[in-house]
């Protein structure tokens, strides 16, 4: 019973303080600031996938290619005749 108290208490805090503590609101007030925070989250979500786009290695420090690699040697198994 504890924890529910406590829970409607935090989301009483969140609403006065998003709404400045007035009873009614618009819901065009509501939709916006819904909005508002979907924005904010694509933006961290753009952010952090830019931040694991960036390659851990230094510049200083070149990527193998395929083309820099030896032949490799083919090796063949045995048939097993019959």
């Amino acid at each position: 019973m504890e924890s529910l108290k406590a829970l409607l208490e935090r989301k009483r805090k969140a609403t006065d303080e998003a709404f400045a503590g007035r009873k009614y609101v618009k819901r065009s007030q509501l939709e916006d600031q819904r909005l508002q925070q979907l924005r904010l989250e694509e933006e961290r979500d753009a952010q952090a996938k830019v931040v694991l786009a960036r390659p851990l290695l230094p510049p200083s420090v070149r990527p193998v290619s395929p083309s820099d690699l030896p032949c490799p040697v083919l090796m063949r198994r045995p048939c097993a005749a019959s």
